[in-house]
């Protein structure tokens, strides 16, 4: 496995652990969890197509609201913990400052999940437009959504995604810090 595989390891896995912990709680019929899989797709759950139109969305952008908080609280951890890993690192103890590179690290690969993938954005693309046709007016919602799914992948392409998680860290950075 490469390098960069274990470094998405715990990105991938909070990503489908997102779809399938929302599909147990919408009550979705679950077929088979992957959580990670280096020689073939990263991970994937598999689960029966949801009865109503909101729970497919709420599965498809789980990863999106699991990721991106996960990833922004290990970003806020890291930065509250700076000045005292600084302190202990001029004392001669570096185990604080490598635990908050390992945060930056583990969160970096989460942020960089986040975004549901293009195989979620047409899943939720070909049911929204059914839906759509049968009258569902949460469709005129859902289409446009998995449309900009589908465009945020394509922009993956020209780094949106490590964009994306970089101002993530930005914020979680600037915000101030309570005492």
């Amino acid at each position: 496995m490469r390098f960069s595989a274990y470094l998405a390891l715990p990105g991938v896995v909070i990503h489908e652990l997102g779809h399938y912990l929302l599909c147990r709680l919408c009550r979705v019929s679950v077929k088979e969890v992957v959580f990670f899989e280096p020689s073939g797709p990263s991970g994937y759950v598999v689960h029966v197509v949801p009865r109503r139109l909101r729970q497919h969305l709420i599965i498809v952008c789980g990863p999106l609201l699991l990721n991106t908080g996960l990833a922004f609280l290990l970003f806020r951890s890291a930065a509250a913990a700076v000045p005292e890993a600084a302190a202990n690192l001029g004392a001669g103890s570096p185990l604080l400052t490598i635990q908050l590179v390992v945060a930056v690290v583990v969160g970096w690969s989460i942020g960089l999940q986040a975004i549901p993938s293009r195989a979620d954005a047409i899943s939720l693309w070909d049911v929204a437009l059914d839906r759509l046709r049968a009258g569902n007016l949460l469709a005129l919602f859902a289409v446009p959504l998995a449309g900009a799914i589908l465009f945020v992948n394509t922009l993956r392409r020209f780094w949106f995604d490590w964009l994306l998680v970089a101002g993530l860290a930005g914020v979680a950075v600037w915000l101030p810090l309570q005492k």
